[in-house]
């Protein structure tokens, strides 16, 4: 029976005097691949103590390679901490790749669930950029300073309340500059030099300003969004039309249409603040604080969808089933590193003697 078989497949496949031809498809000449340029091709491969082998686009590092992000090798990420726990010594420059390889593979991860997306490699390099530039504007002792510069403001209001004066339109300016200083706000002023900096390789890589948006101000929008007017914009009660919100949007944001505001998400986000910045620094920090806890930031990577939301912006929304892992794990986790470490008392001893 297996001879009669062998033998019928043969006639079947014959060339009409017994010898087997090879199918159709095999004669079809091969298309080659489209090359990918050398800036897109994932030869920056640096080995972290928390992610392992890290593989992101070659032009990741040509931005790791210039001063501006060297600088962070030197900027605590932990600020007095390590004065408590001798561990916590890493910093702003490795949290920021890994933040920017996390970024990278969550595009990667919905891309390639949700191809109708339509997500380019310009969304794939601005988004890790945006995760990779992040925290470039991070002074010494990273968030201790920020409150340092807050309090040039109070004190300013301070001396002027107790000479029993009233502070100039010029002091007033001043001294809503100290309070409202951000680390987002610098890290965009030195992104715009960066970019500057980086102008030729930028452009190679495929990034530019068209009708398909600018990708400079995109960039620097995934950084430092709008948070407050974004929130008014979903808390309206009455419904928009798509052309409304589409207007609404762009009046807001010039990075990228309404279509693709989930990526607004990805590296800071706006609406839950569960984005990569704290899956990095979560993992990060307990690592090297000693806390044996960790959120399994790879399940929500890899099943975290975007869906539309009740006034038609598209988000990131992870699984319904995955509601109490995000509960459990990653906010006992971030409540954990606040009472264990961020919140310690001998920590904010030392950033309340250093700030004096």
């Amino acid at each position: 029976h297996a001879g009669r078989g062998l033998a019928a497949r043969g006639a079947l496949m014959g060339n009409g005097d017994g010898g087997v031809v090879e199918p159709a498809a095999a004669k079809r000449p091969r298309v080659a691949p489209r090359p990918v340029p050398p800036l897109l091709r994932e030869e920056f491969m640096p080995n972290d103590s928390v992610h392992g082998l890290m593989s992101l686009p070659s032009l990741a590092g040509v931005v790791v390679d210039t001063r501006i992000f060297q600088r962070m090798r030197f900027i605590q990420q932990l600020g007095m901490c390590h004065f408590v726990f001798p561990g916590a010594v890493h910093k702003r420059f490795f949290h920021s790749i890994g933040t920017a390889f996390l970024a990278h593979q969550l595009m990667k991860s919905v891309t390639l669930r949700q191809p109708e997306l339509d997500v380019t490699s310009r969304d794939m390099l601005c988004v890790m950029l945006a995760g990779l530039c992040h925290d470039l504007g991070h002074p010494c002792y990273s968030h201790m300073f920020e409150r340092f510069m807050h309090r040039q403001g109070e004190l300013k209001r301070a001396q002027a309340a107790k000479r029993g004066q009233q502070l100039s339109p010029d002091e007033e300016a001043e001294a809503k500059e100290f309070e409202t200083w951000s680390h987002e706000t610098a890290s965009n002023i030195l992104l715009r030099q960066l970019l500057v900096e980086l102008d030729a390789p930028m452009r190679e890589a495929g990034l530019t300003q068209d009708g398909e948006g600018d990708d400079w101000a995109f960039i620097a929008e995934l950084i430092d969004p709008p948070k407050g007017k974004l929130q008014e914009l979903i808390d309206r009660r009455e419904p928009l039309s798509h052309e409304e919100l589409a207007r609404r949007w762009g009046a807001l944001l010039r990075g990228r249409p309404v279509e693709k505001a989930w990526m607004y998400e990805v590296v800071s986000n706006w609406r839950s603040g569960i984005d990569v910045d704290k899956f990095d620094y979560f993992r990060r920090d307990a690592y090297h604080l000693g806390i044996r806890r960790a959120f399994d930031h790879e399940r929500y990577i890899m099943t975290v969808r975007v869906e539309a939301d009740r006034v038609g912006l598209s988000t990131l929304s992870p699984p319904l089933k995955d509601k109490w892992t995000l509960r459990d794990n990653m906010l006992e986790l971030r409540k954990v590193l606040h009472y264990m470490a961020y919140q310690h008392k001998t920590v904010k001893k030392l950033e309340a003697h250093m700030i004096d």
